[in-house]
């Protein structure tokens, strides 16, 4: 909880809701939340919803398994989640830099204004049985976050995250194929 006072708040301080003397104040009972402390929820609200969208990629790819024994091994389950894991430690804080620093200048209530919209997006996405890229969306709400607020954008980040979004199809495509006339 953070205390805040009327001087604090007066000079800029990123309150919504505060503890201080002003009669608006006092319905909070002692209770503060700065965009700050938003941000970090909407951080754990978009963790969620990319959890809600990405379990099903993962039935879907246990799915043959299903088909082929009469269960999947708890062993598959538990690779899976040290791959994923492993994946997230080692890439994410790659995609984590380049999202939160590089692609354009943010304050929290910009960060908390992004990641809110991708957190709806996704979640709505998973409504309606929509597979999407958490990180495409995250991406796609920063940068347009960076140009309502006359923020730019890092031309050079954006010409690269760009590149690499029009690789990943047909590589994934090509590297699916080698796989299915591997174990055909």
């Amino acid at each position: 909880m953070v205390n805040i006072s009327n001087r604090e708040m007066l000079e800029g301080n990123d309150c919504l809701i505060c503890t201080c003397d002003s009669p608006q104040a006092g319905m909070t009972h002692g209770f503060a939340l700065s965009v700050n402390n938003m941000h970090w929820l909407t951080s754990g609200l978009l963790s969620f919803s990319r959890g809600l969208n990405d379990s099903p990629k993962l039935i879907a790819i246990i799915l043959p398994f299903l088909y082929i024994h009469d269960g999947v091994p708890i062993g598959f389950y538990i690779w899976g989640g040290i791959a994923m894991g492993l994946g997230s430690w080692f890439a994410g804080k790659n995609i984590t830099e380049v999202l939160g620093f590089k692609l354009t200048r943010m304050n929290h209530e910009q960060g908390f204004s992004a990641n809110l919209i991708s957190t709806f997006v996704v979640i709505a996405a998973s409504k309606f049985g929509m597979p999407v890229s958490t990180t495409h969306v995250s991406s796609s709400s920063i940068m347009g976050v960076g140009l309502a607020n006359n923020q730019g954008l890092n031309k050079q980040t954006v010409i690269s995250m760009f590149f690499a979004w029009l690789v990943t199809v047909p590589i994934s495509g090509i590297f699916a194929m080698l796989v299915y006339l591997v174990f055909k």
